[in-house]
């Protein structure tokens, strides 16, 4: 079995001006052929400053080096840090608008940005899951697009999936309310642009989610959406081991 690499450091990029704009790329060694897919990452800790993508980053280079797929571990504003409502939206939406292209740009040839993938876990998932379904938000909300993001699907892990019943929940001890301003008694409109599980089904050939643990039933999405990894769908080069 072949065994893949992942370049030693990570590529620093900047999505935009403030501090946070920023993500680090993870490349497969070069062996892993030209125009591999995609994967932008958002890590999870509560939408809350004191988590970063630092907690991540093991993951990242490990998802690179097994997937040899370029991984890009996203960071944002998050509350505590100039961030909550609409700030991490917004920056979620412009990192996904703007990274492929820088990562074209950073890496010529080796990363397809056509072929991309939104992933995350708990807070971050529920951040990727958003940012496939920007074009099914309420007119008028932060973030939103005419058209489906140019996404191949979702990797979803463990995802906040459904934010009123996380909230109803007390999960990460009031994370949500945090987040949004309030219950969704208090910013109904809020939770109407920002919950995946009022939106629909995310953009993209398939989405995945896995533990959905803060997702109600019955489920918004049709009957038998998967959930785990389907390496295929993104085209990611098999077979792989970790390094």
């Amino acid at each position: 079995m072949r065994v893949r690499r992942v370049q030693a450091s990570p590529v620093p990029l900047a999505y935009g001006g403030h501090p946070d704009h920023a993500a680090d790329l993870f490349l497969p060694a070069e062996g892993a052929g030209p125009g591999v897919p995609l994967v932008l990452f958002f890590h999870g800790g509560f939408w809350r400053a004191e988590h970063d993508r630092q907690h991540v980053a093991g993951f990242a280079r490990a998802l690179a080096a097994q997937s040899g797929c370029a991984v890009v571990s996203v960071e944002y504003r998050r509350v505590g840090g100039g961030g909550g409502w609409p700030v991490t939206l917004t920056d979620a939406a412009q990192a996904v608008d703007r990274l492929p292209r820088l990562v074209a740009q950073a890496a010529p040839g080796r990363v397809d940005p056509a072929r991309v993938v939104y992933a995350g876990h708990s807070a971050g998932g529920h951040l990727a899951l958003w940012a496939a379904l920007r074009h099914r938000l309420p007119d008028g909300a932060p973030g939103r697009t005419e058209t489906p993001p140019a996404v191949l699907g979702v990797l979803a892990l463990a995802p906040t999936a459904d934010l009123a019943w996380a909230d109803e929940l007390g999960s990460g001890r009031g994370a949500v309310a945090a987040f949004l301003g309030g219950a969704r008694e208090k910013v109904p409109d809020r939770y109407a642009a920002a919950d995946p599980s009022a939106l629909g089904v995310p953009a993209g050939r398939r989405s995945w989610s896995t533990a959905p643990s803060t997702r109600r039933c019955p489920s918004p999405w049709p009957a038998g959406t998967p959930h785990g990894w389907a390496p295929h769908s993104t085209s990611c080069p098999g077979p792989v081991t970790s390094t």
